[in-house]
C-alpha cells in the first residue's frame, strides 16, 4: 500500500508541475507573439514618421555667382520632436545612396557647402538616410541654386 501511495503521490506532483509548464509555456509563447507584433508596429510608426520628413532649403545668399561658393541650410519640417540619427549621402543619378557625406547627425538641421565650379549644374540632390531596426529610408533634400545673370 505505501508503494502504491508513494506512486500516486509521485505522479500526482509530477502531473501537476507538467500543467504549469505547459501552462507557463503558452503564457512565453503568446508574449513573444505580442512582443514581435509591438515591434513590427513601433518599425511601421518610425517608418511612417520619417517619410513625413520635408527638408527645406535656406541659402545663406538669395543668388550667387556662376563660379562662387555658399552654404545650404536643410531643415526639417515636422511636427513635433525630431529625435532620430541619420547620415547625409550624396544622390546618385540612379537615385540610389553615394558617398556619405556628413554622418550620425541627430539635429533636425544640417549645413552643406558648396562650390560652384564643381557642380555639373545647380542643383542640390542629397539624401537624409536613416536606418531603422529592419529598414532604410532615404529622405530627399533637394535645392536649385539661383545663378545672376
Amino acid at each position: 500500500m505505501k508503494i502504491i501511495s508513494i506512486l500516486f503521490l509521485a505522479l500526482l506532483i509530477g502531473s501537476c508541475s507538467e500543467s504549469k509548464v505547459t501552462e507557463l509555456t503558452n503564457r512565453v509563447n503568446k508574449l513573444e507573439s505580442e512582443n514581435k507584433e509591438l515591434k513590427e508596429e513601433i518599425e511601421n510608426l518610425y517608418r511612417e514618421y520619417i517619410i513625413g520628413t520635408v527638408m527645406v532649403p535656406y541659402f545663406d545668399k538669395e543668388e550667387y555667382n556662376r563660379n562662387g561658393k555658399g552654404k545650404i541650410t536643410f531643415k526639417a519640417q515636422k511636427y513635433g520632436n525630431f529625435d532620430f540619427t541619420y547620415n547625409v549621402h550624396d544622390m546618385l543619378d540612379n537615385g540610389e545612396n553615394g558617398e556619405i557625406l556628413i554622418e550620425n547627425l541627430k539635429d533636425s538641421k544640417f549645413e552643406y557647402s558648396f562650390d560652384l565650379n564643381k557642380m555639373e549644374d545647380n542643383k542640390i540632390n542629397l539624401w537624409m538616410v536613416f536606418k531603422t531596426e529592419k529598414n532604410t529610408i532615404n529622405v530627399p533634400a533637394k535645392a536649385e541654386i539661383k545663378i545672376k545673370d
